[in-house]
């Protein structure tokens, strides 16, 4: 098939806008939902050089079929013996469907693996609690003991821990927080660890909470 090349189809998409209701041809990347150079390849004409997932949301988007939009930004010529547009529009619609049932059946997966994970915590933990409330001199240590299945979740999640609460370090702002904004403290100084951070994999989750340590 052939596509026109240097041509300028900026007339045309902003008649197209205009009647979609569409601003600007950052509303139209975001109403598409494709990036703004997906956008000026439209533009320029370049739809043979464009995905067929991005063609169809911009389709969309200015309220066209696939076919209108190959048929108003190009002129390119499909082959008679080639699965039609309309066809493969289904197909990709058929695709994204079975994608989206797949994700829901993954997130169900990992409900269900994380319950299993935190069986013994969601038994134990409601009697654990009322002892507590009831007998002021119930054993922490029960509730150390009853914790293990959430850390053993984290771990699973790829969470990792930063600092040990009580512990003396070097302040490092990149992952430390001051409890105090009054609190100056520079970079290097010894700090005291109140409540740990959490990073998974690169990924700062939580910064470690700390107090500048008494002399």
């Amino acid at each position: 098939m052939t596509a026109s090349k240097n041509r300028d189809y900026t007339p045309e998409l902003r008649q197209l806008m205009q009647k979609s209701g569409v601003s600007s041809f950052l509303a139209l990347s975001v109403k598409a939902g494709v990036s703004e150079h997906q956008v000026r390849s439209l533009r320029r004409g370049q739809v043979s050089q464009m995905r067929l997932e991005n063609l169809l949301k911009l389709a969309r988007a200015l309220d066209l079929s696939l076919e209108g939009l190959l048929a108003t930004f190009s002129n390119i010529e499909l082959n008679p013996k080639a699965a039609s547009l309309e066809h493969l529009q289904v197909e990709y619609d058929r695709l994204q469907g079975q994608l989206d049932t797949q994700r829901a059946e993954a997130i169900e997966e990992f409900k269900e693996a994380s319950l299993n994970t935190l069986e013994s915590w969601m038994f134990y933990w409601p009697s654990a609690a009322y002892a507590a409330r009831q007998d002021p001199e119930f054993s922490a240590t029960t509730f150390l003991t009853l914790i293990k299945p959430v850390e053993q979740l984290l771990h699973q999640w790829g969470v990792e821990t930063i600092g040990e609460v009580g512990m003396e370090t070097s302040y490092n702002p990149q992952e430390h927080q001051l409890l105090k904004d009054s609190d100056r403290t520079e970079p290097g100084q010894t700090v005291t660890v109140c409540s740990i951070g959490y990073r998974i994999g690169a990924r700062l989750l939580h910064r470690v909470k700390v107090k500048p340590t008494q002399s």
